[in-house]
């Protein structure tokens, strides 16, 4: 059974163990939260340690910020409304699809399918880029704090 608050304490804990940079640790988070909002969901893993790799994120903090997403699975649909919405408003002079949200035959959605997508990928990028932001910022933070009380706990031996 899934249960949230058992997998974000096992990322926690996991993140607290890590021995690298509090820079490398927040940057691999960041990176990871980042491409968790992207519609690109059988692909985010693969694309977030390809980032990780590329800008020497750590991987292991990369994918807990990807896997951060999955606390909200049951609001996935909402968030891609949300991009395709906030892409819609982003995209220049208002060219875009328009999406009813209606079903849509196959045909259609060949048709209209790459619009509408890259509308959510401008949407994704627009709502990714704080979050990322702001993960890296805590990420740092708190990597910094664990790692003085850690330091800390060595000199006094425990």
């Amino acid at each position: 059974m899934f249960d949230p608050k058992a997998k974000i304490e096992a990322g926690w804990r996991r993140l607290q163990e890590i021995e690298k940079t509090p820079h490398e640790i927040a940057f691999g988070l960041a990176l990871g939260v980042f491409v968790s909002f992207f519609p690109i969901i059988p692909f985010q893993t693969v694309a977030a340690l390809a980032l990780a790799l590329l800008f020497r994120g750590n991987k292991i903090s990369c994918l807990i910020g990807l896997h951060l997403h999955d606390l909200l699975f049951p609001l996935i649909p909402l968030m891609f409304v949300a991009e395709y919405e906030v892409g819609r408003m982003g995209h220049p002079l208002g060219l875009h699809p328009k999406f009813t949200g209606e079903h849509w035959t196959f045909a259609e959605l060949a048709q209209h399918g790459g619009p509408v997508f890259r509308t959510m990928l401008l949407g994704a990028l627009i709502l990714a880029t704080p979050a990322a932001l702001a993960a890296y910022l805590i990420g740092r933070s708190t990597a910094r704090d664990w790692q003085t009380r850690r330091s800390e706990r060595k000199a006094r031996g425990e």
